[in-house]
């Protein structure tokens, strides 16, 4: 058997220290993913909390007499939202995909950041427009509620997947 002497031990302590650093950050990425995930969805999902991606959600927390009057003034503001929502999700997933990549591409993840920027602030604009013809239309305590509305965070879906039910108009189980 031959015997390591102190200068065969150096590389290999150089390689283990790169290895055990290696495997430190990729088991942080891969804890940050899995945490995203298991606490909700990816990371940029947090941004869905954000009070200007919630404004349809909050009318709807309204009495319905008074939805169908602020629908009309909100509708048009969300024109188009759907294909920016798809295109959203798809700005994450490229961003997510640059950053992710091996070896990073530091070019491309500025790309993505900023064509996922600009989704966002394309959603917010149409948020905010929506929220900014509403605000004349709404009360001082309507405003108020509105704003209580759009703090809390989005209700779990329930078992038939919606989310987005008024709990005042939940048909009572005494009502037969």
């Amino acid at each position: 058997m031959t015997a390591i002497t102190p200068k065969q031990q150096t590389p290999r302590k150089g390689l283990v220290i790169a290895l055990c650093v290696s495997l430190a950050i990729n088991l942080l990425i891969v804890g940050i993913v899995i945490g995203a995930r298991v606490n909700g969805g990816p990371p940029h999902s947090a941004m869905m909390n954000n009070a200007s991606f919630s404004v349809g959600r909050a009318i709807r927390q309204f009495d319905e007499q008074r939805r169908t009057q602020l629908w009309p003034i909100a509708r048009p503001h969300f024109k188009g939202l759907r294909p920016e929502m798809h295109k959203l999700r798809d700005a994450q997933k490229n961003w997510e995909r640059s950053f992710t990549s091996e070896p990073v591409d530091i070019s491309a993840l500025d790309r993505s950041y900023a064509a996922l920027h600009e989704r966002i602030t394309t959603i917010q604009q149409m948020n905010y427009n929506a929220i900014r013809a509403l605000a004349s239309e709404l009360s001082p305590k309507e405003r108020k509620q509105l704003m209580r509305a759009l703090r809390e965070p989005r209700p779990p879906r329930t078992s038939h997947g919606n989310r987005h039910q008024n709990p005042a108009s939940k048909p009572s189980t005494t009502d037969k």
